[in-house]
């Protein structure tokens, strides 16, 4: 009879503890509208100047897409915020338990926005209008050709989003 009992518990065990994971990602997810404006503050103030409103400054990271490469849970959220990223230029900070949970709510809810909206380019009309009627390359280099007065644009692509190129185009001066 002992046996049997014993022959239970790590099943039990197994359930109880799934459960209470479940409780807690369904915990994490639940974020208020106070915390995302003020993670948006903070986010602004501390995290915009590397990588950018639309959180796609840094080559290789879009926080909009919701996923991260070192972190899958909130939990592992904070590690990076508060403890970096050795080798790269993810610095740690020391925020305190508010400014975490507003931050990590911000960052969690940057991907609402409508990725189709902008549509996808056709490359040779891009080129006809950056060389042509745009005026681009009386300021902008790509490659070896034009001018070198305004930002190289060679890799602009490999760097940003294309939210963010349309963007720049659209408030283009």
């Amino acid at each position: 009879m002992l046996r049997s009992r014993r022959g239970k518990r790590p099943v039990l065990s197994a359930v109880l503890g799934l459960s209470c994971m479940g409780v807690t990602f369904v915990a994490a997810q639940d974020y208020t509208q106070a915390d995302i404006a003020y993670g948006s503050r903070l986010y602004a103030a501390q995290c915009a100047t590397c990588h950018g409103a639309s959180g796609d400054s840094v080559g290789g990271v879009d926080l909009r897409s919701g996923k991260f490469r070192n972190a899958t849970t909130d939990q592992d959220l904070t590690s990076v915020i508060m403890n970096g990223i050795p080798g790269t230029g993810m610095q740690a900070f020391r925020f305190d338990a508010a400014e975490l949970a507003g931050i990590i709510a911000y960052l969690r809810s940057m991907n609402t926005f409508d990725a189709g909206s902008v549509r996808s380019g056709d490359a040779g009309r891009g080129r006809v209008l950056f060389e042509g009627k745009g005026g681009c390359t009386r300021c902008h280099r790509v490659g070896a050709q034009s001018a070198r007065v305004a930002p190289d644009l060679s890799d602009i692509g490999g760097c940003r989003s294309t939210v963010r190129c349309a963007r720049s185009l659209a408030t283009a001066k």
